[in-house]
């Protein structure tokens, strides 16, 4: 996964090996598009490039 901060990009690895921790990650990601559709406050996750 890849976040731009706003002094340089930022790598991390991301484990998703089991369901529980897909899941959880996948939970993220849903919870933050909720959060910028509801309040209008932008969330990092929603800019990450996740290869």
């Amino acid at each position: 996964m890849r976040v731009l901060s706003a002094l340089r990009p930022v790598e991390t690895e991301l484990y998703q090996h089991t369901d529980e921790l897909a899941g959880a990650f996948q939970k993220a990601r849903d919870f933050a598009r909720f959060i910028e559709q509801t309040e209008g406050t932008q969330q990092r996750l929603n800019f990450a490039n996740y290869d």
